[in-house]
């Protein structure tokens, strides 16, 4: 990303960092979850790595979606966000179960 100078660049490889299934990736995406040009790539790709991570690293899941949840507004991601967190409630109860 450091390579990236134009907002084009930066979306490109937010789109990459989206097909990524770590929590490494996940780590490198949220600092731009606070840029506004790049806000809603940064914001799919977050919701695409957790989604890959979600049984992996259900916490650092859970903790990215519920912080993007507090300021999400688009619907349709919203429901994706939330249906992680879905994901990661269950796979914690399963964890749990005797």
């Amino acid at each position: 990303m450091s390579r990236a100078d134009s907002i084009a660049e930066k979306k490109l490889v937010l789109s990459g960092l989206a097909n990524v299934g770590d929590a490494e990736a996940l780590i490198m995406v949220e600092p731009f979850l606070q840029t506004e040009e790049i806000r809603a790539e940064a914001t799919i790709a977050a919701i695409r790595i957790a989604g890959s991570i979600a049984q992996t690293y259900p916490g650092k899941a859970e903790t990215a979606m519920t912080k993007l949840l507090a300021g999400l507004q688009d619907e349709n991601l919203r429901r994706q966000a939330e249906e992680i967190l879905g994901q990661v409630k269950e796979s914690k109860a399963d964890i749990h179960k005797p």
